[in-house]
């Protein structure tokens, strides 16, 4: 080959490999990591609201003596957010509801639960949903949800963060029957849950939670059904005229952030190849984004060590807004009442991924499965 056209071959090369979309999983620093254990606790409902719907915080607090870290230590920046940056979101969409009576509805607490590996020994994050708008019947349109949040204080970049997930054991039995002319159903009589998202808009000044008035939204899903849209185009395992598949996952990109903003940059991954959980045991849940409004954008996803959604491009809200909610823990749905779940052992590593080999017990964050990234 000429010497020319080989050198010319090898920068084109070099060039793919600085510009390909991997180029971004590179490793990161742990900035936070906590398994609720030791003093970690979470307040009452507090700072409650009547209008539009019922909603209150819960803050978590405390230092978990596993690994040293504390909640309510901003993660993101040095300015004092509300809670510190970490807390629990309860909103009860239901008429005629105080915020005295929120946890007729919604309840957090740490508990001693069964640890991925078998331990006893152990506390995690409970959250439940009792009922909604229609009684423990599916709640037609509305906001029932219960989440935790981190609040950064500014952009965080990229990001990768961990933690084990435990769906009630028939979870999807909670998510079938509907009346298919329901707002959420779909045409087989499913629906949706969601389990994670992460929302842009307003940075919080000090003292004060941040703004629902975001203009992007990234939000993962379990489904029951296909909806009008992925049967019109056919998106597996949506295919055929009347499609009623295994439950399966989606990913979606969009506006739902809180502003009036246009949709741009819009996505939708599925994935039913990996089945959904219906047993009550754990799940270990990875996510990775590098924001950018252009071609080299990801957002990555994996379940148990198998990857669940890599979807590459841009993922910037029409008014390039920053990320200012961070949610690993969403309890919202479409279907019956009620509906909980459990988390535990949340990791948080700012600029990339772990590093690729660890070994339990050396280094305490060490917590395998990881999927190939």
């Amino acid at each position: 080959m000429d010497r020319k056209l080989f050198l010319r071959l090898v920068a084109a090369a070099i060039l793919l490999i600085i510009h390909a979309p991997f180029a971004h999983a590179q490793s990161g620093t742990l900035i936070f990591t906590s398994g609720f254990e030791s003093s970690t606790t979470i307040s009452a409902p507090q700072d409650c609201w009547s209008t539009p719907s019922v909603g209150c915080w819960a803050v978590l607090s405390g230092t978990d003596n596993t690994t040293g870290y504390s909640w309510g230590a901003p993660l993101w920046g040095s300015q004092y957010t509300y809670g510190g940056g970490s807390v629990a979101l309860l909103i009860a969409d239901v008429p005629g509801a105080t915020p005295a009576e929120i946890g007729d509805y919604l309840s957090d607490r740490i508990v001693t639960t069964r640890r991925h590996n078998g331990d006893w020994n152990n506390q995690a994050f409970y959250s439940e949903n009792s009922s909604a708008k229609n009684g423990q019947n599916p709640k037609e349109y509305s906001v029932t949800q219960e989440e935790v949040n981190f609040f950064p204080m500014s952009e965080p970049g990229d990001l990768y963060m961990s933690y084990w997930i435990r769906f009630q054991p028939g979870m999807i039995e909670n998510m079938l029957g509907l009346d298919t002319s329901q707002v959420g159903a779909t045409t087989n009589g499913g629906t949706w849950r969601s389990f994670f998202a992460f929302k842009t808009g307003t940075n919080a000044s000090a003292g004060s939670a941040p703004l629902d008035n975001g203009d992007y939204r990234v939000e993962a899903y379990v489904l029951t059904g296909c909806s009008y849209d992925q049967i019109t185009a056919q998106i597996p395992p949506c295919t055929g005229s009347n499609p009623n598949p295994a439950p399966f996952w989606m990913v979606n990109g969009d506006n739902v952030a809180g502003g009036s903003y246009a949709l741009v940059n819009n996505w939708s991954e599925l994935n039913s190849a990996i089945p959904v959980p219906d047993d009550g045991s754990w799940n270990k849940f990875e996510v990775f984004w590098h924001r950018s409004s252009g071609s080299d954008g990801r957002f990555w996803m994996a379940i148990n060590g198998a990857q669940l959604v890599n979807h590459i491009g841009p993922n910037m809200g029409q008014a390039s807004m920053s990320i200012n909610r961070i949610m690993p823990e969403l309890l919202y749905t479409g279907g019956h009442y009620p509906i909980y779940q459990w988390i535990d052992d949340i990791q948080i590593w700012d600029g990339g991924f772990p590093p690729s080999t660890c070994t339990p017990g050396v280094e305490y964050w060490c917590d395998p499965p990881y999927a190939s990234h």
